[in-house]
């Protein structure tokens, strides 16, 4: 019985083996392995014609496969890009891209803005650059009456 043999052979892709359960053969006939893979500390392999795995252990090895079964070979590559390429932009949209030395700012709009909406999106713009300038620290101007009086963000008082 081969679940009580320590010698067993080394299982690789491409090998024919048979499952052995409680010394009885569960294949109709020997099928090919397609891998081998680590599980929760234990070897499994997995054969053609099914996704389950099956332990080491119920595993008969009935023929070496030949090299040509054999994934060939490759190096692991990694790429020297550090920034993944951005995601397609669809039609009717553009995208602008400002790199900073703290990664990008990525603005997308539609592509036929009407007047109107120019309009939301600059004031919405003028307000998302007070709220980065006090974020970053940065002074901020602020006009009483024509006299321009510049302050540091942080030192604004909380009901400006």
């Amino acid at each position: 019985m081969a679940s009580e043999r320590n010698d067993k052979p080394e299982v690789n892709i491409g090998d024919l083996v048979q499952v052995e359960i409680d010394g009885a053969l569960a294949l109709e006939k020997p099928a090919r392995v397609r891998a081998v893979q680590e599980y929760d500390g234990s070897p499994w392999v997995f054969v053609e014609g099914s996704e389950t795995g099956i332990p080491m252990d119920q595993i008969v090895l009935q023929e070496k496969g030949r090299d040509e079964h054999k994934p060939p070979l490759a190096p692991p590559r990694l790429s020297e890009d550090k920034r993944p390429d951005p995601p397609p932009v669809p039609l009717g949209v553009r995208q602008e891209i400002f790199a900073l030395d703290e990664g990008d700012v990525v603005i997308t709009f539609p592509d036929n803005l009407s007047a109107d909406s120019f309009s939301d999106l600059e004031d919405y713009l003028e307000v998302f650059v007070k709220k980065m300038k006090r974020r970053a620290g940065v002074a901020t101007t602020v006009t009483s009456g024509q006299i321009p009086i510049r302050r540091n963000a942080a030192s604004e008082p909380a009901s400006e």
